[in-house]
Parts: structure tokens; sequence; C-alpha cells
């Protein structure tokens, strides 16, 4: 980032956005200001790459130190940039950090919504990855609403598809759902 110096440049809000996520468990305040900063850069020089990555940043430094709501827009941002540019991926992952935000909200129709949205779409690209993300995202609704019996089938099925999938989290998400 030093070498980059401070000339707006693609390159530099890429920079600012990884950066911003390297600091994600160890300075809050400062992954906040360089993510925004990274957004900020971004937008100036009009980079729809640039600025995807730099959201994505922005919205992982809100966790804990922001406004959900804020962080509602920001994912609300990615997932019309991903719309627009017919990026199903992109926009795949943007819906579940909206899906995490809508509950945080309590908004949780919306979130329901969402989720069914999210299961259709990891249907269509039939990616273990995805698919595994839908299967946890359909344990928050009756988890939530104490219907425990289903919850924990549905949290077996996460855990399975999680595995197929190779993803390193699906223990964590596991422990952390059954808990």
């Amino acid at each position: 980032l030093a070498a980059l110096g401070a000339v707006d440049s693609a390159l530099r809000a890429h920079v600012l956005a990884s950066l911003g996520l390297a600091l994600a468990w160890s300075d809050p305040e400062r992954r906040a200001a360089i993510s925004q900063e990274a957004v900020a850069v971004a937008r100036r020089v009009g980079d729809r790459v640039a600025l995807a990555q730099a959201l994505s940043s922005r919205h992982f430094a809100l966790w804990g130190v922001g406004d959900v709501g804020e962080r509602f827009d920001v994912a609300t941002e990615i997932v019309q940039m991903a719309v627009a540019d017919g990026d199903v991926e992109a926009e795949l992952r943007a819906r579940v950090q909206r899906t995490g935000d809508l509950c945080e909200l309590g908004r949780m129709d919306d979130a329901a919504a969402e989720v069914a949205l999210c299961g259709r779409t990891a249907d269509r690209l039939r990616q273990p990855y995805y698919l595994w993300w839908a299967a946890v995202l359909r344990v928050s609704h009756p988890l939530f609403a104490g219907r425990f019996d289903e919850a924990e089938q549905l949290i077996q099925h996460a855990l399975a598809l999680g595995q197929r999938a190779r993803d390193p989290n699906a223990f964590q998400i596991f422990g952390t759902q059954i808990f």
C-alpha cells in the first residue's frame, strides 16, 4: 500500500480492501476505516470489480463495529451490482450476507424469502459449496422459531453437504448451529 502511494487507482482499492479483510480479527477500527477508504477509492476511479471487492470487504468490516443498517445497504448494493452484471455466484454470496443482516434486523419474513431465493439459486448452480450454504441458511427459520428437532435434522444435512463441498468451515458452522 505504501508503494502505491496516495494516488487513486483500482489497484489501490483492491489492496485497501484486502488489507481491511486481513485486519478482520485484530484491529476493528482500522479495518472499518480502511474498508471505507477502499469503497471511496473504487467509486472515484469507477472500477466495478474493485468496487465489488471493496464493498464485500466493507460488509465484513462492519460486523461488530458498525451499523447493521449500513451493512444491509452494502449487501444490497452488492446484490444489485451482481444482478446487473449477470454474476449469479456473486449475487448468491451477497444474498447470504443479506440474509444474516435481515435476521439481525429482525426481518424474519424477508430473511425467509431470501433463504428460499438462495436455495433456488444454489439448486440451479448445482455447485457443492453453494448447496451447502443454502442448507446452512435453511436452518435459521426453524432454529429461531424453536423447532429444534426439525432444525437438528437440517443441521445434520448441512454438515453432510459441507463435508461433500470440502469446506473447512463446515464443522465450525455445524458446531455453532447445533450448540
